[in-house]
């Protein structure tokens, strides 16, 4: 009996690691990154890779474009006397006002996506892992995927600011600070708002 009991528990001890293992995954938002990995397979890779080189060509033409374009603006604000640097501070300023909302109707529909029309949360929610675990695993999930774009095509803008005015490197790393931050800022409040109008207004 006793060698039966610790050839048992011997069984479940691989079994219970195994597990434990997924269910950290899924707070970590390892089904995320196994399915992009998984696209990337020799089945697939050509495919892949093709579509890389066409969206990612097409990306860095629309970035060499925007930097241009904001350059010169940049430029022109620069060159003007005694009203040019309040020119460029306003125009940065509108700017950061106008991502901030793109960063707020994206998330909208991000969340909702993610919070309640995704279709492995019944998979998700028959797992022993807690409710907090899994929308902090879906909050970072639709931040990031709300925030991705906006983060990358934000950078020629500010990029073209910082070689116009001759900004030192700490102008890049609290740009970079900023907008992580602002992002986040963007992401919490709406997925909060998900979660309390089927509350408080259930339909």
């Amino acid at each position: 009996m006793g060698g039966t009991r610790r050839r048992g528990s011997a069984g479940r001890g691989p079994e219970r690691g195994r597990h434990a293992t997924r269910i950290r995954g899924v707070r970590r938002g390892g089904p995320r990154v196994r399915s992009s990995l998984n696209s990337l397979t020799r089945g697939n890779r050509k495919n892949v890779w093709s579509r890389l080189v066409m969206f990612g060509g097409l990306g860095l033409l629309f970035w060499a474009g925007i930097f241009m374009i904001f350059y010169r603006v940049l430029l022109y604000f620069h060159s003007v006397q005694d009203f040019g640097d309040i020119l460029a501070m306003k125009f940065v300023s509108m700017i950061i006002l106008t991502f901030f909302m793109l960063l707020l109707f994206s998330n909208i529909i991000n969340c909702l996506s993610h919070l309640y029309l995704s279709q492995d949360l019944p998979l998700l929610h028959s797992l022993p892992v807690s409710a907090n675990d899994i929308f902090f695993s879906r909050w970072i999930i639709s931040a990031f995927d709300s925030s991705w774009m906006i983060l990358a095509f934000s950078l020629p803008v500010f990029l073209s600011y910082g070689i116009i005015f001759h900004t030192g490197i700490f102008y890049y790393a609290i740009f970079t600070t900023v907008m992580i931050f602002m992002c986040l800022i963007a992401a919490a409040p709406v997925s909060y708002t998900h979660l309390t109008l089927p509350t408080t207004h259930p339909v």
